[in-house]
């Protein structure tokens, strides 16, 4: 299979599948916008070129593209290069052509629920350790931690603006899980990665220089 849709409601899910998909089938990952006819174009020129290694060309929202620009982007699909694969993403298959989704795998993740974030940070974050420990004792792959990291970071940064108060501890909350997100994307160890942090933690009261 040369070509990959990925289905899906959340940004950051989409693109951490892309990477997975992209690190499973041993492939440099390039994002490239397609928006207007001429983004399309300019994908035919660069795939007209020789590619010596294997390369997943990344298309976010290929729904949100017009029809002129799918029908252009469709060549590509048409004719496939050896070492070149695409990986595409949408929050909904209704918008993509037909001829694009025929020559597609398609990938439905879980529909991502947006209030889960506050709600998940909330626990997290009012959780002794021992059940921090608990609630990421589950998280094993690197995608899986980094969008647990990425969930528990829009949370904080909701309580932020709706709280009046803890704003040092959420701050201090904020910069751990932005320093767990950094490492793991430089392929730390998960469990190891996860452990530093839950124990690093900042405590409620607890005064902790920035």
């Amino acid at each position: 299979m040369h070509a990959y849709l990925i289905i899906g409601n959340n940004s950051d899910q989409l693109r951490l599948e892309a990477e997975k998909i992209s690190e499973k089938i041993g492939s440099e990952l390039i994002p490239f916008p397609l928006k207007k006819i001429e983004d399309a174009r300019q994908l035919l020129r660069f795939t007209k070129l020789t590619i010596p290694r294997k390369t997943a060309i990344y298309i976010e929202a290929i729904d949100e593209a017009n029809t002129e620009t799918a029908n252009s982007f469709l060549k590509n699909l048409e004719e496939p290069q050896k070492n070149l694969v695409y990986i595409l993403s949408a929050k909904s298959e209704n918008k993509v052509l037909a001829t694009i989704l025929s020559r597609c795998q398609l990938i439905r993740l879980k529909p991502y629920a947006e209030k889960v974030e506050l709600d998940e940070a909330v626990n997290f974050i009012d959780s002794d350790k021992p059940k921090k420990f608990k609630l990421l004792e589950n998280l094993k792959r690197k995608d899986e931690a980094i969008l647990f990291c990425l969930g528990l970071e829009k949370g904080i940064h909701k309580m932020l603006i709706s709280s009046d108060s803890d704003l040092l501890f959420l701050s201090q909350a904020l910069k751990a899980s932005e320093e767990l997100y950094l490492t793991l994307l430089k392929n730390g160890n998960v469990s190891l990665q996860l452990t530093k942090f839950v124990v690093n933690f900042p405590e409620k009261g607890a005064w902790v220089d920035i």
